[in-house]
């Protein structure tokens, strides 16, 4: 089911539980959302103002399936999953560098389920979860340490002292002759628990719905699919950040059951693609099997919903289903697997429009050798 979902969310875009009960509601912001009251159109300009196009230029072969993208000291980390790489390429999309050391060596890992950057201290952190180890590597891809972290995560982070959050809202995490309820863990480097909010429930579905934790102004949040609370965490504490009141509430039998039939449901199902901008916040969601783009002004509590972004010429290859990738860049990926999504749309649809960008972008692609360009859009 959680497939479907998810193909049918990128097919869309391109046209166009239990509840949390926090102790501390000081700080926590509320708001009240009528997830009915939905615009036909968002306008991409009321979020980013701006756009480039970044080629990524590879020329030892072909860049797979992009898992995930970080951008820092004006450099792009890309995980390509397809052979378990992190390549390293400048602003421009010039390639610098790859970490590629898969084996049962000693200063090798398994598989690259997660990584993020040791900002503070300029290095790669890989999260091997099959392994349960993590293995840092500095920036010119020289291997430099192991350490043992035996959890099952569905997100991963790196704070930004070096510490570590893990995402695990359907396993129980044994630490310390403690039994810990699932949740979001915050460990120290050595791997102690620092804090801990429970959330989810054993007997829940894995979503693999992509990011769930996201990083601005040297804090994360963690939009959770199981509950409506955005959670900010620091270097030494998890806190619930906002709530977000839904008018209609989701049954808690999609999380449990894989038939669950999920097209007419009326509560808003699932949080993809995040972003925090300043003062905002923002996901897509599906409601009665469609997408829907979602902005929230923190400040003034006003938000905005639409079925499809409206977008123009500069745009028209720009959608919300990528990666924010620093405070101020969120991008989308432009690769064989999106031209292919057009073809397919193109042999169900009578539109005309559709036709030139799908030449456009076929003729972008094989100017850069058929790997990936990146779309960025950088947010107002």
């Amino acid at each position: 089911m959680k497939n479907i979902l998810l193909l049918n969310l990128i097919l869309l875009s391109f046209l166009g539980c239990n509840r949390y009960k926090s102790t501390d509601t000081k700080k926590i912001l509320t708001f009240e959302i009528d997830e009915n009251n939905v615009r036909e159109e968002l306008n991409i300009k009321d979020i980013f103002d701006s756009l480039r196009l970044t080629p990524l230029k590879y020329s030892k072969g072909i860049i797979g399936q992009i898992e995930s993208i970080i951008f820092s000291n004006d450099k792009y980390f890309v995980h390509d999953s397809s052979i378990d790489q992190i390549l390293i390429f400048d602003s421009n999309g010039n390639y610098l560098n790859k970490i590629y050391a898969q084996g049962p060596g000693p200063k090798e890992y398994g598989a690259i389920h997660f990584f993020d950057l040791d900002k503070l201290s300029q290095q790669i952190v890989i999260f091997d979860v099959s392994m349960g180890g993590l293995s840092y590597f500095d920036f010119n891809g020289n291997f430099l340490h192991k350490k043992r972290l035996p959890l099952i995560c569905r997100d991963f982070a790196v704070t930004k002292s070096g510490n570590i959050i893990c995402y695990s809202p359907d396993e129980l995490v044994e630490k310390n002759n403690s039994v810990y309820q699932p949740g979001v863990f915050l460990l120290s480097k050595n791997g102690e628990i620092i804090d801990h909010k429970e959330m989810g429930n054993t007997g829940f579905i894995p979503m693999l719905t992509g990011k769930s934790l996201i990083e601005y102004n040297k804090m994360n949040y963690l939009f959770s699919n199981y509950n409506d609370v955005i959670y900010e965490i620091t270097d030494t504490k998890i806190n619930p950040f906002a709530q977000l009141n839904f008018k209609n509430k989701i049954n808690n039998e999609v999380f449990y059951n894989s038939n669950f039939k999920t097209e007419n449901m009326l509560a808003p199902f699932l949080k993809i693609n995040p972003y925090k901008r300043k003062k905002h916040i923002g996901f897509t969601f599906l409601q009665k099997g469609e997408i829907r783009f979602m902005d929230v002004n923190l400040e003034t509590k006003d938000y905005r919903i639409g079925k499809k972004l409206k977008k123009d010429e500069q745009f028209k290859f720009f959608n919300l289903n990528g990666f924010q990738v620093s405070d101020n860049e969120f991008v989308t990926i432009l690769n064989d697997e999106v031209l292919l999504q057009y073809k397919q749309y193109l042999k169900t649809s009578t539109a005309t429009d559709f036709e030139q960008e799908f030449q456009d972008l076929q003729n972008m692609l094989a100017l850069n050798g058929n790997n990936p360009i990146l779309v960025s859009a950088y947010f107002n």
